[in-house]
């Protein structure tokens, strides 16, 4: 087994697994395992809250579970919520998202 097969396998059996760190969300209108990280990009900030878009998150999510990717400022629906990607990132089979929300709408 090289490392490309390791690497896969704990995305598949470990990161991403219910009994680990996966939730299921409903990402544009399709139920996925992904993990949202509500913490990091309050920590980025120095703990303080961003003025109009304070809530952003980051969604993690297997590539192949996700939607195609979209360009910055577009819409993705999470669990019936509308954000805005701030970026959308694809690496060894894990998308990450960065994603925000205004508010004050």
């Amino acid at each position: 087994m090289g490392l490309k097969d390791i690497m896969q396998e704990d995305i598949d059996n470990i990161y991403f697994s219910e009994d680990e760190f996966g939730e299921n969300h409903i990402v544009d209108g399709t139920e996925i395992t992904c993990v949202i990280d509500k913490d990091t990009l309050k920590k980025a900030s120095g703990g303080e809250e961003f003025a109009v878009s304070d809530s952003g998150i980051i969604l993690l999510a297997k590539t192949k579970d996700m939607p195609p990717k979209k360009p910055y400022g577009s819409s993705i629906v999470i669990d019936g919520v509308d954000y805005i990607v701030e970026a959308w990132e694809d690496e060894a089979g894990v998308c990450e998202v960065t994603l925000s929300i205004n508010v004050m709408s």
